[in-house]
């Protein structure tokens, strides 16, 4: 008897598949919109991981990393919400908010 294969068990499809689908991002909007000094404007996770992938990586000196990953692994609306006030706080300390 053959053994059932993971593709063929799962209800998904493939094991790329069901990685696809884990990688879709929670959404996630600030309310209201963060706007920056620069005159950029912060809607959602999507618009702060890539404001967070912009800037210069500075080991030691403040929490980009940190923010950046939590923002990109939340899983679920808590952890969405959980990494947009990390956020939050991070561009409070780089004084970037208007």
């Amino acid at each position: 008897m053959e053994r059932a294969r993971w593709s063929d068990s799962c209800p998904f499809g493939t094991a790329s598949n069901v990685r696809r689908f884990r990688d879709v991002p929670i959404e996630f909007y600030f309310t209201p919109e963060l706007h920056l000094k620069d005159g950029r404007i912060i809607r959602d996770l999507e618009d702060a991981a890539s404001f967070a992938r912009e800037q210069e990586v500075r080991p030691g000196v403040d929490q980009r990393d940190e923010v950046l990953h939590k923002m990109e692994r939340a899983e679920n609306q808590e952890a969405a919400h959980a990494a947009a006030h990390l956020f939050v706080r991070w561009m409070e300390e780089l004084d970037i908010l208007d």
